[in-house]
């Protein structure tokens, strides 16, 4: 039985395991098929197809390219997935670099407010602490627990940093239609990633699919480590609806989502029609 898991974050993002790690859980835990996707940026995918290529596993693991980008979006969290995606895309790499740039220019932002709180930290402090240039949002939860304000990453996210919380810094995000049409401009398949993140009821998600369909989108997320049952059959009945492709993932971030692994969700390879 062949298993997929195909939202996989590494350390070029806000996952912990680097691009070849990622590899050697997938070939051992018998995955047929992956796909790299991390935060706006594309560095770890050729790390993780090199990583097959070395260790002979091109028979055993199949990586797929793919970039999750963050949008702009007023209910919960909305992500598009882009699958197969031509690395080297002007346009596709454009778009990234602004979401970089957003994430970059909030960190003094967070800081101060930090500050302001009475968090003593600098920024090249918690650089350092995090072992990283760029830090997103679970970055400076790390932060935070390492400086013991919090017990763990959830209680950092439920008092400081989540959207409307004292920390939080919101950031220039993308706009779902210049997302989808990058992704396409790139020959790649966009897919809305997570669709119960959204927080929005059935009604409000199948018209939110329709406009984005409109755009160009191409798939939805079926499984995911959020979704129930109840959630699965709705987001099945969807993409029926709307004639999406039907993908799936654990959405894996390594020790930063301690009850999230790789291939949890045993994906079966047939379920889906991406891999």
């Amino acid at each position: 039985m062949a298993h997929v898991d195909l939202h996989i974050h590494t350390n070029h993002s806000d996952g912990t395991f680097s691009p070849e790690q990622i590899v050697f859980m997938a070939y051992h835990l018998n995955l047929s098929t992956i796909a790299i996707t991390d935060h706006d940026k594309l560095g770890g995918i050729q790390e993780a197809i090199k990583a097959v290529s070395k260790h002979n596993l091109k028979d055993r693991l199949k990586v797929i390219p793919g970039v999750e980008v963050s949008i702009d979006y007023p209910h919960g969290n909305m992500h598009i997935l882009g699958y197969y995606i031509d690395q080297n895309n002007d346009s596709l790499l454009k778009l990234l670099e602004r979401g970089l740039s957003s994430r970059k220019n909030r960190e003094p932002k967070v800081i101060e407010k930090l500050n302001s709180l009475g968090v003593q930290v600098t920024l090249e402090e918690a650089r350092e602490i995090c072992k990283k240039e760029n830090l997103s949002r679970p970055e400076f939860a790390d932060v935070l627990v390492h400086k013991n304000i919090v017990k763990d990453r959830d209680e950092a996210f439920s008092m400081y940093l989540e959207k409307g919380k004292l920390a939080y810094v919101k950031r220039d995000k993308i706009k779902p239609k210049e997302a989808i049409e990058a992704i396409l401009t790139a020959g790649g398949i966009p897919v809305l990633a997570h669709p119960s993140q959204l927080e929005i009821n059935p009604k409000e998600l199948t018209s939110l699919i329709k406009e984005l369909v409109s755009y160009g989108l191409k798939g939805l997320e079926i499984y995911h480590a959020d979704h129930d049952e109840e959630g699965i059959i709705l987001y099945k009945k969807l993409a029926q609806k709307f004639d999406l492709l039907k993908t799936g993932g654990s959405d894996f971030h390594g020790i930063r989502k301690f009850n999230v692994w790789l291939g949890q969700e045993k994906i079966e390879k047939e379920d889906i029609d991406i891999a």
